[in-house]
């Protein structure tokens, strides 16, 4: 990451925001298959449960620093389990 010149928390946040809902807009052809990497499995649902699930977490983690707490590490438990609605069609 280059902190060169730093941005504020929200431009990020929006950035990666912007970024998942211009992928998801192509989703809608998804043709049911999960994909499979490593050891995880990939579908369009997952994707963004896990991207909002990524963000909560920053966001935890930011108000534990701020009231000087250790923030709770993620180790990607949740990355690891697909659940039924992760299989759902993704639809408009």
């Amino acid at each position: 990451m280059d902190n060169s010149s730093p941005r504020k928390p929200a431009e990020g946040v929006v950035a990666m925001v912007d970024h998942v809902l211009d992928l998801a807009a192509t989703w809608t052809a998804w043709d049911g298959r999960p994909t499979h990497a490593d050891d995880r499995v990939h579908t369009p649902h997952k994707a963004i449960r896990r991207v909002a699930d990524h963000l909560l977490d920053h966001l935890a983690e930011l108000e534990a620093r701020l009231v000087g707490a250790e923030p709770l590490p993620d180790h990607w438990h949740a990355s690891a389990s697909t659940t039924r609605a992760d299989l759902a069609p993704f639809t408009r």
